[in-house]
């Protein structure tokens, strides 16, 4: 008999809308990937590989100036893009986070991709001319990206934001209508 029971709460359990679990330990597995191939990149470029110690300064500028701007571009591009994309569905529901998911993972990939290229090409410029401005440049990625790593709670914390946006931005609409 307790088998039973227990057995029809396992199904009813299962039944429950889907918890934000499973799609955040996704993202965390790919921002890890992201994390570990960086990883393996300034290992290689820093320590297995000397750098070259006659690189021209040029090279290190020119990835100073890309790793600089992909991490502004890292914080300011997802939230333009999760923006648009959450104007356009309307009414946020944070009980039922579906499509919202989907678009913090996007912006999550997005700034992932970001930090990662300018910390790819500050390592490169680490390597071909061995200066340190280049190297501090990628370990400031490193951590950009590794502040992405996200948990249930940041989630939530960002679905409940959006909800407070949308109720603000709703009742500026609301104001501006009514010619207040």
């Amino acid at each position: 008999m307790d088998i039973a029971r227990s057995s029809s709460y396992l199904r009813a359990a299962m039944s429950i809308e889907p918890s934000l679990t499973q799609p955040v330990r996704t993202l965390q597995i790919i921002v890890a990937g992201l994390l570990g191939g960086l990883m393996t990149m300034f290992v290689v470029f820093s320590v297995a590989l000397p750098p070259n110690q006659d690189g021209d300064p040029v090279i290190s500028y020119a990835m100073l100036i890309l790793g600089a701007s992909t991490l502004v571009a890292g914080l300011l591009v997802p939230r333009t893009i999760a923006r648009s994309h959450v104007m356009r569905l309307g009414e946020i529901d944070t009980e039922n986070p579906g499509q919202l998911v989907g678009i913090y993972t996007t912006k999550t990939i997005i700034a992932g991709a970001l930090f990662e290229g300018g910390a790819i090409a500050n390592l490169i410029g680490f390597h071909l001319t061995s200066h340190m401005t280049n190297l501090a440049c990628a370990i400031v990625g490193i951590f950009f990206l590794a502040a992405l790593i996200p948990t249930e709670t940041r989630v939530r914390n960002w679905l409940n934001q959006l909800a407070r946006w949308q109720n603000e931005t709703g009742m500026l609409r609301d104001l501006k209508r009514d010619g207040q």
